[in-house]
């Protein structure tokens, strides 16, 4: 699981309840609470979501954002 940044423009997509904690950079009580949760989280847990956000983050692999847009571009041409 990842503590990962609200101004990272993944963090909407990338970051739930399941795979980590978006906090505030700007606020330092946010980001000690991020750090806190994961620091606390038992490691049976800390895997779990790890392994989701691992699932997570295999949509967004190079592959398959390629081949999306190579279906996309297929799309465009039967128009």
């Amino acid at each position: 699981p990842a503590v990962v940044s609200s101004r990272c423009g993944c963090a909407e997509d990338m970051v739930n309840e399941e795979t980590g904690w978006v906090v505030d950079p700007f606020d330092e009580q946010s980001m000690v609470e991020g750090i806190l949760k994961a620091a606390r989280m038992p490691r049976e847990r800390l895997r779990e979501m790890g392994r989701a956000a691992r699932r997570l983050s295999e949509q967004y692999s190079s592959a398959n954002c390629a081949e999306r847009v190579i279906e996309g571009l297929g799309q465009l041409s039967r128009k």
